[in-house]
C-alpha cells in the first residue's frame, strides 16, 4: 500500500541519520523579478532519534542494508557498484493480477554508504524477486547518477509509442561488463525471498524448535463508582 515516493523517502530518512523529510518535487522556484516563490527549504517532519528510536537499533538497520548488498547470500548483491558502497533493501510484494497470484518487486537503496548522497527506491509490478529485477535496474540508475557527477551524460532519447505488455518479468539482466565487476557469488539474486518458501530451509542452518508461547488471560472486573465489582450477566435458559 505504500508507494515508491514514500519508500524511497523513508530510505534516504535511514540514510541521513533518521530525519524525514517531506519529499519535494521542485526544489526552487525564482520568479523573473528574482522574487523567491518557492525556497530551498527542506521540511522536517520527524526525527526519528528525538521520538524515542535508538540509535543503535537505526545503526542496526543501515549495517544490515549494507550486508544485503556487500555480503555473500545478500538478496540485493546485483546493486554493488565498484569503488562504492551501497546499502539497499530488497522486497517482494504477494498481490494478484487478473485474479492470479503474482508480486510486485521492490527495491530500496541510498548511496555512498558513510556519506549518502542519494536514495533510489525501484518498483516492479508483476515480476519476480526484487533482487533479480529491480536490483539491475537501481544499479543502472546508481551508475548514471554518479556518472553525471564525473561530467558523464546518459545517453536519453525521446520516449517512442511503445504497446507495452503484461508478461512476468522473471529477472533483468545487466550488461556483461557490469556483471564482470560483481562476485560471483553475490551474482545470483537469492530466490528465496518471494514469501512462497515459507516451509524452507537452507541444510546448513540448524532449526531450533522453541515451545510454542501459551498467552495467559488479562481480564480486569470492572469496578463501578462505589468500588464494588460489577455482577456479570447471567445467561438464562430458555423456558
Amino acid at each position: 500500500m505504500a508507494s515508491p515516493l514514500q519508500l524511497c523517502a523513508l530510505a534516504a530518512c535511514v540514510a541521513n541519520g533518521g530525519k524525514y523529510y517531506q519529499p519535494r518535487v521542485v526544489k526552487r522556484a525564482v520568479a523573473a523579478d528574482g522574487a523567491i516563490l518557492i525556497a530551498d527549504q527542506p521540511k522536517l517532519e520527524v526525527d526519528l532519534i528525538n521520538s524515542g528510536v535508538k540509535a543503535s537499533d537505526l545503526a542496526l538497520i543501515r549495517q544490515g542494508m549494507w550486508m544485503a548488498v556487500n555480503q555473500p547470500g545478500g538478496t540485493a548483491g546485483r546493486v554493488r557498484l565498484p569503488k562504492i558502497e551501497v546499502a539497499a533493501k530488497t522486497g517482494t510484494a504477494q498481490t494478484t493480477i487478473d485474479g492470479k497470484d503474482s508480486h510486485n518487486s521492490w527495491l530500496i537503496a541510498f548511496a555512498p554508504f558513510d556519506e549518502p548522497k542519494y536514495a533510489v527506491c525501484v518498483l516492479v509490478q508483476h515480476a519476480g524477486s526484487g533482487g533479480a529485477v529491480c536490483g539491475p535496474l537501481a544499479n543502472l540508475i546508481l551508475r548514471g547518477l554518479f556518472a553525471s557527477e564525473e561530467g558523464l551524460r546518459l545517453p536519453l532519447h525521446p520516449q517512442t509509442e511503445y504497446a507495452g505488455h503484461r508478461d512476468k518479468i522473471d529477472a533483468i539482466e545487466l550488461p556483461a561488463d557490469i556483471m564482470a565487476a560483481i562476485d560471483a557469488i553475490d551474482a545470483e539474486a537469492n530466490p528465496g525471498e518471494t514469501g512462497d518458501e515459507a516451509g524452507q530451509t537452507q541444510a546448513d542452518v540448524p532449526v531450533v524448535e522453541e515451545p510454542p508461547i501459551i498467552p495467559l488471560p488479562t481480564i480486569t472486573p470492572e469496578i463501578d463508582e462505589e468500588g464494588s465489582v460489577v455482577p456479570r450477566a447471567i445467561i438464562v435458559p430458555d423456558p
